[in-house]
């Protein structure tokens, strides 16, 4: 049998989340791969190879006693 492993590609991705906490509120802004790098070989939340998430933006909010 002829040897199977190949090298990947170095890949780095960029995740950033902003809090802004103001007396019992706490506001947020992320980002997911703020640098929209593609890594092929990116191993997905499914645990399956795979390619990477396209850079995606969230909003935060919450609120406590």
């Amino acid at each position: 049998m002829g040897d199977t492993l190949r090298s990947t590609p170095t890949c780095t991705f960029l995740n950033l989340k902003l809090l802004l906490d103001r007396d019992n509120y706490e506001y947020g802004v992320c980002i997911k791969n703020v640098n929209d790098a593609i890594a092929p070989f990116a191993i997905g939340d499914s645990g399956y190879p795979g390619f990477n998430p396209p850079r995606s933006f969230g909003l935060e909010f919450s609120y406590s006693k």
